[in-house]
């Protein structure tokens, strides 16, 4: 569907530091963010930028590097609660890793960051709408 949009948040932390990706789409529309303590980065379209169950890999303009994942950790029940079963939610969200380690290493704009021994985690939206307030 066109309307639809989905998201996957990527967060990388380590000693303070946080640097987190944002991939995405809206419609036939492909994005991804970079969120660093204190600077966010909008890139359209989705090419030099990868991730899985395993890791992330980078090559945009200032922001290159691969980040490999220890296992992830999972939540045991749905975050929607009894909400999963409503008809007509707006959005769905998820909960991939609670946490889970990091290693390997980011460059941003000539500074490395190096995340070996950092934590990660990761959450999704999908839906046709993003909620403007929460019950």
């Amino acid at each position: 569907m066109k309307d639809l949009f989905e998201g996957v948040y990527l967060k990388h932390q380590k000693n303070g530091e946080s640097i987190c990706f944002i991939a995405g789409r809206a419609g036939e529309t492909r994005f991804v963010q970079v969120i660093t303590n204190g600077t966010v980065r909008q890139y359209d379209g989705a090419q030099g930028f990868c991730f899985g169950e395993e890791g992330v890999a980078a090559e945009l303009p200032g922001v290159q590097g691969a980040v490999r994942y220890g296992p992830l950790s999972p939540l045991r029940t749905d975050i929607m609660g009894p909400f999963r079963f409503a008809p007509g939610m707006e959005c769905r969200h998820r909960v991939l890793s609670l946490g889970h380690s990091l290693s390997g290493r980011l460059r941003l704009n000539g500074r490395t960051c190096r995340l070996d021994g950092g934590t990660g985690y990761i959450e999704g939206d999908r839906g046709r709408s993003f909620p403007e307030r929460y019950t």
